[in-house]
């Protein structure tokens, strides 16, 4: 399990890559706005992405240079079509 310092690191490395034109504070407030909060990041983070949930809704910022699959996202929206959007 990640610690919480581990935690702010593996944030911190994603909003500091070349490239990253977003703040952390700034998905946070986009977040917050179209999906209401409290916002919170999950435990685990991936290097290419930020991941926050409000406790019913998980929402991932990614670098555009890794994309979701659409082909793999519509199947998954098949399969659970009230909870994936």
């Amino acid at each position: 399990m990640s610690s919480s310092s581990d935690l702010e690191e593996s944030i911190s490395d994603f909003f500091s890559k070349a490239g990253s034109c977003t703040s952390r504070s700034q998905c946070d407030a986009f977040a917050n706005k179209i999906f209401g909060g409290p916002i919170t990041p999950v435990p685990v983070q991936d290097t290419c992405s930020y991941t926050v949930t409000n406790g019913t809704t998980i929402i991932q910022f990614r670098e555009p240079e890794s994309p979701l699959d659409i082909q793999i996202l519509t199947a998954v929206q098949a399969v659970h079509p009230g909870i994936v959007a």
